[in-house]
């Protein structure tokens, strides 16, 4: 370690000037000034650094393994591995007494700001600390390969109360949510506009207050789990399926959709976020939906539908979303579509019989015959219909 400071000014006031130190890969260069003149000392300084890693900054876990502040108990900035709320927030007191021990103003450049899995990038900061209340005005830097700021007050006497305004710009849909919540279904190039207020003695009680809003959009990026076109396309082709519940089962069971476009908002009260807008352009489909996102108790509950757009007649195929945030439960809601893709192909086969019987058309060498009735789902009615169709033309 290598340290280099001149100090000047009577003994009640620390001046450093042109600090350099290093230790191991981290610099620091910049200059500061320590004042005990005034009610408080205040603590005045201009810091370039290299990366920062702020986990080495913070508590460690407790002996009962509760989380450290701000971390998962995962202890590497991943959500907890159990699917609900309980040991993933912090019970721990917070501990800002420091805020009320002395003022501060810092401003600070850096190559890196590491905090867990969240890496800012080329951070640029004001800190300011006065009676007990600290205030970032603004962050600003990369966070996920897009633009990010950051306003931050935290008021630490009494009942700790935190306000906070985020925004990011373009950053990277994939690698936001795979950080903060384990899920990988979704890519593209997302910005997020929030505004929030928290109030509690821990990180738990913090998330049970949270409220405020917030509103996302994203662009060109993949559904992953699910082929809209490829369902569209083979629709387009019914007169040629004998199998359309594989159809779906297969369309629908894995695969991937494009999206030029996905938005919602969010309203959130005691720490659940609920949403009545979601909506996306998908390849071949259009998507809506609701639900809400439950923070203390990690867990989501949402409900889309999708609308094939070029089959304006067909029903909506619905996809819900319950269960842990990280791991939720889906369920692909295709009985209105089987059953609509039923008709059509029973009255495709009664076409095609009639047209037969009328000596109009013959079938193609090789097709096979449909089953009686075609499809499980056929209503009795049609398949009335075609068993006569077919009992007489054996007779003739």
């Amino acid at each position: 370690m290598r340290l280099a400071a001149r100090v000047t000014g009577p003994a009640d006031k620390l001046g450093i000037s042109d600090l350099d130190a290093g230790l191991g890969q981290v610099n620091l260069l910049g200059s500061a000034t320590y004042d005990t003149t005034g009610a408080r000392p205040k603590l005045t300084a201009r810091l370039e650094t290299s990366e920062i890693l702020v986990d080495l900054f913070l508590p460690r876990e407790t002996e009962g393994g509760a989380t450290r502040v701000g971390r998962g108990a995962g202890g590497n900035g991943a959500p907890a591995p159990q699917g609900n709320g309980r040991g993933r927030w912090s019970t721990d007191p917070f501990d800002f007494t420091v805020l009320e021990a002395i003022d501060a103003e810092i401003g600070l450049t850096a190559r890196a700001l590491t905090y867990g899995e969240y890496r800012f990038v080329e951070p640029r900061l004001t800190l300011v600390a006065r009676d007990g209340t600290a205030r970032i005005a603004p962050l600003t830097g990369k966070l996920f390969g897009g633009d990010v700021t950051l306003e931050l007050t935290l008021a630490g006497a009494g009942t700790p109360a935190l306000t906070a305004r985020v925004s990011l710009d373009n950053g990277d849909l994939e690698q936001a949510l795979r950080y903060s919540a384990e899920i990988d279904r979704l890519t593209g190039r997302g910005s997020l506009d929030g505004d929030f207020t928290a109030r509690g003695l821990s990180q738990a009680e913090m998330i049970a207050s949270l409220a405020g809003t917030a509103k996302f959009t994203a662009r060109d990026g993949l559904v992953r789990g699910i082929d809209l076109r490829a369902l569209s396309d083979r629709l387009k082709e019914l007169d040629q399926i004998n199998d359309f519940l594989d159809l779906i089962r297969r369309t629908t069971g894995g695969g991937q959709t494009r999206y030029t476009t996905m938005s919602g908002s969010f309203q959130i009260e005691q720490g659940v976020a609920r949403t009545t807008d979601l909506a996306a352009l998908f390849d071949a489909a259009a998507g809506s939906g609701q639900g809400s996102i439950d923070l203390p108790n990690w867990r989501i509950d949402m409900a889309t539908v999708a609308k094939l757009t070029e089959h304006p007649n067909a029903p909506s195929i619905g996809l819900d979303l319950t269960g842990p945030i990280d791991q939720p439960e889906r369920d692909i809601r295709t009985r209105d579509l089987e059953t609509f893709l039923g008709h059509r192909v029973g009255e495709t086969v009664l076409r095609r019989l009639l047209r037969s019987r009328d000596g109009e058309v013959s079938a193609p060498t090789g097709t096979p015959v449909p089953p009686q009735p075609a499809q499980p789902r056929l209503p009795n009615v049609l398949g009335d219909v075609l068993q006569d169709v077919l009992r007489r033309s054996r007779d003739r």
